[in-house]
């Protein structure tokens, strides 16, 4: 009985997520978005009824985008963590690939407007405890609108590969615009609390190399573990990389390029980074999560 209700309790536990809760909406028709992935509820077209939010405890970006059908237009936000719409927000009239995602820099655009429209008290779940957004153009001419939040720290960086890379944080692939060109760093952003990143690189020929550096301060150097050979499971945080080798510095100069990353890592392969080994796994451990086990003293 004592060990049933250990697994019962122990299971409980790592499924157990938590979340931030909320309401949003939108005058008039709301695409809601956490770290880019799209959250769709019944209300999304009727901003007189917010929509209930729930998205992970994780979540770095919020994002909405608003569709307004005439007069003024409005996104209007409220989460359990504190975090609202107002003037901090970013928002642009101009749709841009990525838009809605952790790694888009939003640093290029406006910040939001506190619509001076009397919207009255709807939706009731809103009413007073956020500020209608939108860009200063909201009568009518900015018609479809970009908002979006940064509300968790994440850690940020660059990577590229010489030649095509596939990215991985915590076995999750992420990808990027520039993934296929070396000369042009792809920018990343993942979660705080990632464990292992991983990176499978494509070499076309000549010399095959990796770099990364992250605002964690995790670079590519020897720490790292590379492979040539591809196992199954080998970008997860469960898997066991204790028998792979470690990274090696290729006698090779790629110049300052990408700018990005010049001068901040190293540029790291197999033993076969002359040609041989034209496909290579790397990945490196960056954190641990704990997961508490509730005990029972049940004496049954």
């Amino acid at each position: 009985m004592k060990t049933l209700q250990l697994v019962i309790l122990a299971c409980v536990v790592i499924a157990a997520q938590a979340e931030i809760i909320g309401h949003a909406t939108c005058d008039n028709s709301m695409q809601f978005y956490a770290d880019g992935v799209l959250y769709t509820h019944t209300n999304d077209n009727d901003w007189t009824k917010s929509s209930p939010i729930r998205i992970p405890d994780n979540t770095q970006v919020i994002a909405v985008k608003c569709l307004d059908l005439g007069v003024v237009g409005g996104i209007k936000l409220s989460l359990s963590n504190g975090i609202r719409t107002d003037r901090t927000w970013k928002c642009s009239a101009t749709h841009q690939y990525g838009w809605e995602t952790p790694q888009f820099d939003d640093r290029g655009w406006s910040y939001a407007v506190s619509s001076h429209f009397n919207w009255g008290s709807q939706p009731a779940a809103l009413n007073g405890k956020a500020d209608w957004i939108w860009t200063n153009i909201f009568w009518g001419r900015d018609t479809t609108v970009y908002c979006r939040k940064v509300i968790g720290r994440g850690i940020s960086g660059h990577a590229t590969c010489d030649n095509r890379m596939q990215f991985y944080a915590d076995g999750v692939p992420y990808t990027h615009v520039n993934d296929n060109d070396w000369t042009k760093s792809s920018i990343i952003g993942i979660p705080d609390n990632t464990q292992v990143i991983a990176i499978k690189c494509l070499d076309y020929g000549v010399v095959g190399g990796i770099k990364l550096a992250l605002s964690n301060g995790v670079k590519t150097d020897r720490t790292w573990k590379c492979s040539a050979t591809y196992e199954y499971g080998w970008e997860t945080p469960e898997f066991n990389d204790g028998y792979w080798p470690y990274a090696v510095l290729p006698d090779f100069d790629w110049g300052s390029q990408p700018a990005a990353l010049n001068g901040r890592a190293q540029w790291i392969w197999t033993t076969g980074f002359w040609g041989q080994d034209t496909t290579v796994y790397c990945r490196k451990v960056i954190g641990y999560r704990q997961v508490a086990v509730a005990a029972s003293h049940s004496h049954s």
